[in-house]
């Protein structure tokens, strides 16, 4: 049997990766039927769960993702769209979480709108519709590859995460790869060596901009993050976009 080496190794799951996120990508060729203020606000709520329950983020990504490959391919009724939110964070959380988050908790957080039998309709739905794939790298896996490579101080890995975690509420960011989003992420704000699609960077910037002019309506990126010590940090970097 042959023994790899390290880097060939590494070199191997870096394809990988890249080839499951063009899989991905094939498959979601445009962007997710959904207004996009709509989309972003529903964003911004299943980041205050992901908030309020201390779920992992890689399950909070993984939840954001499904939902837009969801959007993608079926349409769904504005008054459905917190249904299909607990729908995605509830596989997300059963496929990545030791502890899942119940289903009752879910409902109790839409008011009780919903009932148990639709919640798990919803949740059969949404994995038939795409067809139980779930290990599709999201844009917090390519991120985690990149801090293995490129040694970052705390503050600097606080203000990534910020920005990557905002991306998420970005409408125009579907369409693109997710390794499109993290370098163009990580060429705003720390000083490594990648190379980035300069309109994926102008969306990021605008993106944050827009968050911060409405930063009373969006409240869940503040609610994570002004705890730290390091979000003096962060406003500064959101002040410098203004220059």
């Amino acid at each position: 049997m042959e023994i790899l080496q390290t880097g060939r190794r590494e070199e191997e799951k870096e394809d990988l990766f890249f080839h499951l996120e063009r899989m991905k990508m094939a498959e979601r060729r445009h962007s997710p039927d959904v207004e996009s203020k709509t989309r972003t606000i529903i964003v911004d709520w299943m980041m205050q769960i992901y908030i309020d329950f201390n779920l992992a983020k890689e399950t909070f990504y993984l939840a954001v993702d499904l939902l837009d490959r969801f959007l993608t391919q079926r349409k769904v009724e504005r008054r459905q769209l917190q249904l299909v939110a607990i729908g995605v964070f509830l596989i997300a959380s059963k496929y990545l979480d030791v502890c899942f988050v119940q289903p009752r908790m879910l409902i109790w957080l839409t008011d009780n709108t919903y009932t148990l039998k639709q919640l798990l309709q919803m949740e059969s739905l949404i994995l038939n519709q795409l067809e139980w794939t779930l290990t599709l790298p999201t844009r917090y896996s390519f991120l985690r590859e990149y801090l293995n490579i490129y040694t970052l101080d705390f503050e600097k890995t606080t203000v990534v995460n910020y920005v990557l975690d905002s991306t998420l509420m970005s409408y125009s960011l579907t369409i693109y790869y997710p390794s499109e989003v993290v370098e163009a992420v990580l060429y705003l704000t720390v000083d490594v060596p990648v190379e980035a699609n300069s309109e994926v960077v102008d969306l990021v910037i605008k993106n944050l901009r827009y968050l911060k002019e409405n930063q009373d309506e969006f409240t869940s990126l503040q609610d994570k993050y002004h705890i730290y010590t390091e979000y003096k940090t962060i406003l500064e970097f959101l002040d410098s976009l203004e220059d």
